[in-house]
């Protein structure tokens, strides 16, 4: 059983403006340290702790803030309303098919400093922390151990610089994995609370440590955008999320710390090198048959709607994650409007050719005046995308020797559209070598295009000795 424990200020604790749900997360319980019980996970969330680890009382109309603030270690959803804890686990769930429990240790108003170790708020939190991961032991193994981070309004409006945030924040991550045996210290991006550069401050302190040490992990930075939009903001409190707004952010995180549960770090490294285009710290390290199997098991279950309309995405792994999902949408239409979607922010060689949409068999003639227009695109990897296509849907029974002569006469400058119009020519000769074979004997290639095709159609199976040897003297 994977372990989470949700960690910050108010927005963590949770002060929105309604009881939006209070269905059961399957699969997850959360663990109520004062009973020391694990109980189905539902909002509203957390419990009420005081500084001697006793029982305190749940944040309501009315209460003294002053007083709840200098007695309370912990705090439960103020209101008795929506926190994000629910939503994040049941979109974590959907993605690691298995069971998790959620410890929930946040309170209000209060800084990074207010958590590190020697403060009373670090011991009732690693209190918690670790009644739980005894608990858990008697019932099941401990999985992943992650932390979830969303806090660092009180720093900006104290104006703490990013250095002194950064180095607090980084010794208290470093405590837990000492002290709690933390995997994983997820951070969701704080939100603008000042409006001004003292949010940039600890933005900056966030983005930084998760660039610089692989144990931080930015699960998503869309807070800081979402005041923009009243819908994601509670009317009543200034600067705190709405339950809509906690759940969507909840959702969203949860859908990237599961792909950091499943990272492999021998196989990031393999992945960084087999990609040398894209930053080693955009990989996660997640298994490519994991992302499959994570793909599949979310078109059967549904919900993952919100996360193909999250784009930009920060991380390699959650556009493969992205590109294999919209591979198994069976309806057409769909499908061909969420590959419109993800197309323009594929941005390497590995996402674009695993994006194999199985609906594009039913019905491939509607693909052609898409493919033109891929094909006359000016961005690498949709070209590359559209030589892909035809050689998936056009080179057998549909064939027309059209087609490669529009692959022919495209030119770059750009190795990986080259490269795929060498694999479409090398396969091509495999399928249709005497209608595609004049292309290389009049070489209408570019010379570095023309050479690479051949030497991938000599690798090939699919050619007689005569037909290689003959190729063999064209290079």
């Amino acid at each position: 059983m994977d372990i989470i424990i949700f960690g910050g200020q108010s927005n963590m604790q949770g002060q929105t403006e309604r009881l939006s749900e209070c269905a059961a997360v399957e699969g997850a319980r959360e663990y109520k340290m004062l009973s020391d019980e694990l109980v189905p996970l539902r909002n509203p969330v957390g419990e009420d702790v005081t500084y001697e680890g006793t029982a305190g009382y749940t944040f309501q109309e009315g209460t003294d803030a002053a007083a709840w603030l200098a007695a309370h270690a912990l705090g439960s959803a103020c209101y008795g309303h929506t926190n994000m804890v629910p939503a994040f686990c049941r979109s974590y769930l959907a993605r690691t098919r298995g069971n998790a429990a959620a410890v929930h240790a946040a309170k209000g108003s209060t800084t990074v400093a207010q958590w590190l170790p020697g403060t009373p708020g670090y011991r009732q939190l690693v209190r918690k922390a670790l009644a739980a991961i005894r608990k858990v032991e008697t019932i099941d193994s401990v999985g992943h151990i992650s932390f979830v981070w969303l806090q660092g309004e009180s720093d900006a409006i104290e104006g703490n610089s990013k250095a002194r945030y950064k180095a607090e924040l980084s010794e208290l991550g470093s405590a837990l994995r000492r002290d709690a045996g933390v995997n994983t210290f997820g951070i969701i991006r704080v939100g603008r609370f000042t409006g001004d550069a003292r949010d940039l401050e600890i933005m900056a302190a966030q983005d930084e440590l998760c660039r610089e040490d692989n144990y931080f992990a930015m699960l998503t930075d869309m807070a800081s955008g979402m005041g923009t939009d009243p819908v994601n903001m509670n009317p009543y409190v200034g600067g705190h999320f709405s339950a809509f707004g906690l759940e969507k952010l909840g959702e969203t995180a949860g859908a990237v710390l599961a792909l950091f549960a499943r990272r492999d770090g021998k196989y990031r490294e393999f992945q960084s090198k087999l990609i040398p285009t894209l930053d080693p710290r955009a990989i996660i390290g997640v298994r490519t048959p994991e992302l499959r199997e994570m793909a599949k098991a979310l078109v059967r279950r549904g919900g993952y709607e919100s996360f193909l309309h999250t784009l930009p995405h920060r991380y390699f792994d959650e556009y493969q994650l992205h590109a294999f999902i919209v591979s198994e949408l069976k309806d057409l239409d769909t499908c061909l409007a969420e590959t419109e979607n993800l197309l323009p922010y594929v941005d390497n060689w590995a996402t674009c050719d695993q994006l194999s949409p199985k609906a594009f068999a039913k019905q491939p003639e509607l693909l052609l005046p898409r493919i033109r227009r891929w094909l006359a695109s000016d961005k690498t990897y949709i070209v590359r995308f559209g030589i892909g296509m035809l050689m998936a849907h056009f080179l057998d029974a549909r064939f027309d020797p059209a087609y490669p002569a529009e692959v022919a006469a495209l030119r770059s400058d750009e190795y990986y559209v080259n490269m795929m119009i060498a694999w479409y020519f090398a396969t091509a000769l495999a399928k249709q070598y005497t209608a595609v074979l004049p292309y290389l004997e009049e070489r209408k290639l570019e010379p570095w295009t023309h050479g690479k095709a051949i030497q991938k159609a000599l690798e090939s199976r699919r050619l007689t000795p005569e037909q290689k040897d003959h190729l063999r003297g064209l290079k």
